[in-house]
C-alpha cells in the first residue's frame, strides 16, 4: 500500500487477535485493535487501498527497509510519505528473490 501518491509501497497486513479484535500492521508498526474491523485504525485503509501480496513479497519489502537503514539512508523505503521522483531518485535494491529461486 502506498502512504502517499507515487510513494514507496509499504508492507501492510490485517490481523486478528485470538481475542477476536482486529488490527493492522503498516510498515512494521502495529496499530490499536478493535473488536469491529470497520473501526480499527488502519484496517479499513489497508482493506480498501492495499493490494494482495504474498508472504514472500511482504518479507522482501520489510527486508528492503532494513537494508536501506544500514546502506542507503535516502532510499524511498525509509521515506514512504515522499513521492518518488524518477528524475532524481535512483533507488538501489538488494537482490530480489523470485518464486523460481526456491527450486
Amino acid at each position: 500500500m502506498r502512504l502517499a501518491r507515487r510513494g514507496w509501497k509499504v508492507p501492510c497486513m490485517i490481523c486478528q487477535h485470538v481475542s477476536g479484535e482486529w488490527f493492522a500492521i503498516v510498515d512494521g508498526l502495529a496499530h490499536d485493535s478493535d473488536p469491529d474491523p470497520a473501526t480499527a485504525p488502519w484496517v479499513a485503509d489497508v482493506w480498501a487501498n492495499g493490494e494482495f501480496i504474498t508472504a514472500r513479497e511482504y518479507e522482501w519489502l520489510r527486508n528492503v527497509r532494513t537494508w536501506a537503514e544500514q546502506h542507503h539512508p535516502e532510499h524511498p523505503a525509509l521515506h514512504p510519505l515522499r513521492p518518488i521522483d524518477p528524475m532524481t531518485t535512483q533507488p538501489r535494491y538488494p537482490e530480489r528473490i523470485t518464486p523460481d529461486d526456491d527450486e
